[in-house]
């Protein structure tokens, strides 16, 4: 047998090992997702609220007499995200943590365009109909970058600012016609992929667990996949990064210095940029310093709230 037919024999071999592990790992991601989903209904403890045309799903915290804090979630992710570190902050204020529309138990709409500037349209018609004026608002990750856009929008509406590692620097469009549909698929919904991905934006070795990922899995595998494309093609991400100079809002900045999804060197530029800015930054903590960081974050946002 000459080496030709040898090496096309390997190459058939590998090629079959590739498909046989592929769905291996495919049919052990789709029984995960069934398990996931048969658990994780406690998560739902909020209502849906109609506003600005859509239902925004809404958890409520503490007294609604106190002083209130808006917490907007980043991508991926959801108001479950802020799950304890809102039922502690509400000791002291009544916190309002909503899920962005797409995300979470919020609408998944093939209308909406998911643009920045429009889920902070949303953002604040919800609050209109809740007749919530003033707050405090505060954004992780892409959601900081909607918050930006938020404050820039609605300046008078907000007492102060907070961003937990947060996107908004980078300016640029969305992907020309995205991923197609069965890559998201196959991606997205895949528990396994998705968990390593989100393990990365961990610091703390023990938030890197199927505790902490799976409510976050279960609430992601629910986005139709037309939806998640539309997440690809938004075009205004970033469009605050070059105007933060006129965000005039007292301004607390939240990162972990090991943060590898969004750098630690946005924090200082972010800082730099707005004028009435603190900032503090975390030694051995990753993305998620409200969660690796509760104590200090809680902290530092009553500190600042306070002030």
């Amino acid at each position: 047998m000459n080496s030709l037919k040898i090496t096309g024999l390997i190459s058939l071999v590998i090629i079959d090992v590739l498909i046989i592990s592929f769905a291996m790992f495919t049919g052990l991601s789709a029984i995960k997702t069934q398990q996931i989903f048969q658990d994780n209904q406690f998560i739902e403890t909020g209502r849906l609220i109609q506003a600005g045309g859509y239902n925004t799903y809404v958890r409520e915290y503490g007294d609604p007499n106190n002083p209130v804090v808006v917490l907007i979630h980043g991508f991926g992710g959801s108001s479950w995200d802020y799950e304890e570190f809102a039922t502690l902050l509400a000791r002291d204020y009544y916190v309002v943590s909503m899920d962005q529309l797409g995300y979470g138990l919020s609408e998944k709409s093939l209308t909406f365009d998911y643009q920045r500037r429009s889920q902070a349209r949303i953002i604040n018609e919800v609050l209109l109909a809740m007749n919530i004026e003033p707050f405090a608002i505060a954004g992780h990750s892409m959601g900081g970058d909607v918050v930006l856009q938020f404050v820039d929008e609605y300046p008078d509406r907000v007492e102060k600012l907070i961003l937990f590692a947060a996107a908004g620097l980078l300016e640029g469009g969305g992907a020309q016609g995205g991923l197609p549909t069965w890559v998201i698929d196959l991606t997205v919904r895949n528990y396994w992929l998705q968990r390593t991905i989100f393990e990365g934006a961990y610091a703390v070795e023990s938030f890197r667990t199927a505790e902490v990922f799976d409510p976050m899995f279960y609430q992601n595998a629910q986005i139709p996949s037309d939806v998640f494309l539309k997440f690809t093609q938004v075009t205004d991400g970033g469009s605050m990064g070059n105007r933060l100079s006129t965000i005039d809002i007292d301004t607390l900045i939240v990162w972990g210095e090991l943060d590898t999804f969004v750098s630690v060197d946005s924090a200082y530029r972010f800082d730099a940029g707005i004028a009435n800015s603190t900032l503090v930054v975390y030694p051995g903590i990753g993305h998620l310093p409200f969660q690796e960081a509760l104590s200090e974050s809680l902290r530092d946002v009553r500190a600042f709230l306070s002030n």
